[in-house]
């Protein structure tokens, strides 16, 4: 897992994932490692494997399985990882942090067996008008910042969320964007990330989306 998640974080400045070719005459130089960022990526997150009984199709494997490991340290060993590629992609063209973070969705969504790994990846969405209801926030709270963790649940009506120990909700283009630290720890690890940039923010309007086209097959509306 290490292996595989040091290449995908891997920063251009150690090793350049774009390719450099000669100014005089056009020859290669040397090889980029963005193909191996992206391999290495199906490998750790979920990559298609051989069955042995042609008749039940192809199957994915997954790192994400570790999550429900019996022995301990192993079974935090994978979280930690896991989470550390979710947050920190790594340097790689544009879209390379959307591609990783949804091979992290199709790894653990296709996990049917394994609620740990499937709910990882979920997050909520709820309108302005919701919020209160659902929360007990007023929408004017988030005029100084984007991100507020709850953690006295008292008011916290929603069934799901009222069971996790913290949730955080992160404005997003007026949208209002949920995670549990409990059962979504990969969406809660990235709403709380120190610094988001233009790529986070929109990666966790697609994420939204994602799981729920991978896991229901439908579109996701906002709550």
């Amino acid at each position: 897992m290490a292996f595989y998640a040091g290449i995908i974080t891997q920063s251009a400045k150690d090793r350049p994932f774009t390719e450099a070719y000669d100014n005089w005459n056009g020859s290669l130089k040397y090889q980029g490692i963005y193909a191996d960022k992206v391999y290495a990526s199906q490998y750790l997150l979920g990559s298609d494997g051989l069955p042995f009984n042609p008749n039940e199709g192809p199957f994915l494997t997954s790192f994400s399985e570790l999550l429900d490991s019996p022995n301990a340290e192993l079974k935090q060993m994978s979280r930690a990882v896991l989470e550390k590629i979710y947050t920190e992609t790594g340097d790689g063209y544009v879209g390379f942090s959307t591609l990783v973070r949804s091979y992290a969705i199709s790894g653990t969504v296709f996990r049917k067996g394994s609620d740990t790994a499937y709910e990882a990846t979920r997050y909520g969405c709820y309108t302005a008008n919701s919020l209160k209801s659902q929360f007990g926030i007023e929408v004017s709270t988030f005029q100084d910042k984007d991100l507020q963790v709850i953690e006295d649940m008292t008011a916290v009506k929603d069934p799901y969320y009222s069971t996790q120990s913290k949730v955080a909700l992160l404005k997003v283009d007026g949208r209002f964007y949920v995670a549990g630290a409990d059962s979504n720890f990969l969406a809660y690890a990235l709403l709380n990330k120190s610094e988001l940039d233009a790529s986070d923010r929109s990666d966790i309007r697609e994420l939204y989306s994602g799981f729920y086209l991978y896991s229901e097959g439908r579109a996701a509306e906002c709550q």
